[in-house]
């Protein structure tokens, strides 16, 4: 008698964890559907300048001891700041060339990092 009780519990546990399994499969399917049905394709990988380097990239732009190079990074990035555009090849070289200077600071790497994040 005990036999085909413990049998009868371990029948039920199995199929309550099967029933688990299938409805976290359904689930799982179930999102990823629903998500690339909701997701725009275009703006899966785009990205934004964040407000600490946009708050670098003003200060820079006020500055009267910022070259040229960085102002024109810093105006790229700060135009990014409030849409997804893309940066250019022509300020994307310009702030390569700022990563590799060591003439340059943080302020200005960081700026330059963040217009290369953001290339096309």
């Amino acid at each position: 008698m005990q036999l085909v009780i413990l049998s009868f519990t371990f029948d039920v546990y199995n199929f309550v964890f099967y029933f688990f399994i299938i409805d976290l499969i359904r689930n799982y399917i179930y999102n990823i559907i629903v998500l690339s049905l909701i997701t725009p394709k275009n703006n899966i990988m785009s990205k934004k300048t964040s407000r600490r380097i946009a708050k670098k990239a003003s200060k820079a732009l006020k500055s009267k001891n910022t070259s040229k190079k960085t102002k024109s990074v810093s105006a790229t990035v700060l135009s990014q700041s409030k849409n997804n555009k893309k940066t250019s090849k022509a300020i994307a070289s310009k702030a390569s060339q700022i990563l590799k200077d060591g003439r340059f600071g943080k302020c200005a790497k960081s700026i330059a990092g963040s217009a290369l994040s953001q290339k096309k």
